[in-house]
């Protein structure tokens, strides 16, 4: 899993308590979650962002989009909240 150019990531894909190996690829916005997922969120210049935003036990498929300061989480939201420079941590 991963070729040159992917975006390592972690979380907790599945729930199960341990960590998950992620890439999120940049050129079609695939995110690759070993063993568990395979799901298309995001486009070319979006920032992938891992973490827990809906409040259960698993990572979500979230992606921040420097052009325009939007957070979106898949099935989640969308937020608009950043400006030009900022870097999602």
């Amino acid at each position: 899993m991963g070729t040159a150019g992917d975006v390592p990531l972690t979380g907790d894909f599945n729930a199960d308590g341990r960590t998950d190996f992620a890439v999120w690829r940049p050129s079609n916005g695939v995110w690759y979650v070993l063993g568990i997922a395979t799901q298309q969120w995001g486009t070319a210049g979006d920032v992938p962002v891992s973490g827990n935003f809906g409040g259960d036990p698993r990572a979500d498929f979230v992606v921040w989009r420097p052009s325009s300061g939007t957070w979106y989480g898949l099935g989640l939201f969308t937020t608009q909240w950043g400006t030009a420079g900022d870097i999602p941590v």
